[in-house]
């Protein structure tokens, strides 16, 4: 491939501007993704949704395993992990009231 093939680095990073601009658009008979991702620029009708992927998407973890230190960002995925990596449907409970709202 010759060099004025390739793209610049800034055309890519525009391309991909347009194609994630082009997904948040509203398809008939559904809402606007009006919540955009400011890392990502993926886009999100619901706000708590955009959050929640916002904390994946900065590496943001927020939760700790007591039994092997492995952290998570959303405690669906940490409750998952309680349950079938270590069988801890109790410590699951009783942890549950201490958690941070998120």
């Amino acid at each position: 491939m010759q060099s004025s093939q390739l793209l610049s680095v800034s055309t890519v990073s525009r391309l991909g501007q347009l194609l994630r601009s082009d997904r948040n658009t509203a398809r008939p008979g559904r809402p606007a993704k009006r919540h955009v991702c400011r890392n990502c620029g993926k886009g999100f009708t619901q706000d708590y949704n955009m959050i929640r992927h916002r904390r994946q998407c900065e590496g943001s973890f927020h939760l700790e395993c007591s039994f092997c230190g492995k952290k998570f960002s959303r405690r669906d995925y940490y409750a998952a992990h309680l349950w079938k990596q270590h069988d801890a449907r109790d410590t699951y409970s009783a942890h549950r009231e201490s958690w941070p709202d998120t």
